[in-house]
């Protein structure tokens, strides 16, 4: 009885070490995408906020708000949008922005005064959930 509950506590610790180097491999795939694409968007040009989506999630026991600014810009007589990072404060309409495309896709864009991303939290999460379930396990398996 007692080694089933050892073999599936050292179960239970792999799943959260796996878990982790899955958050840790998401993490730095997202952060090479973000790093990518401002190497990439080397133009830059002078957009107007159009607009904003909104969204709400739940944080604690609160519900928050944050907002998506919209941004039209336009590239050798073509008009393109997109969008920046969810800010917790509503962009005025029309509102000039600038705004970094890629000069060989200038549908590919992004808003620097709007681009808070950050994965390097979502890779402290990985990497500290490697930690706890090596951890753990190593004490499992010494038990």
């Amino acid at each position: 009885m007692r080694e089933r509950t050892k073999t599936e506590n050292l179960f239970k610790k792999c799943i959260i070490i796996i878990g982790g180097l899955a958050v840790l491999i998401s993490g730095l795939f997202l952060n090479m995408r973000q790093q990518k694409r401002i190497e990439i968007c080397t133009g830059s040009t002078t957009g107007i906020i159009t607009g904003e989506r909104g969204f709400q999630y739940k944080k604690g026991s609160s519900h928050q708000r944050k907002f998506r600014p919209q941004a039209e810009y336009t590239v050798d007589s073509i008009s393109y949008t997109t969008e920046g990072s969810p800010v917790p404060f509503h962009s005025e309409k029309g509102t000039e922005v600038t705004v970094m495309y890629n000069p060989l896709n200038p549908a590919e864009a992004y808003l620097p005064d709007y681009n808070s991303h950050s994965y390097g939290a979502v890779c402290v999460l990985g990497v500290l959930m490697l930690i706890l379930g090596t951890v753990s396990a190593v004490r499992e398996i010494k038990k």
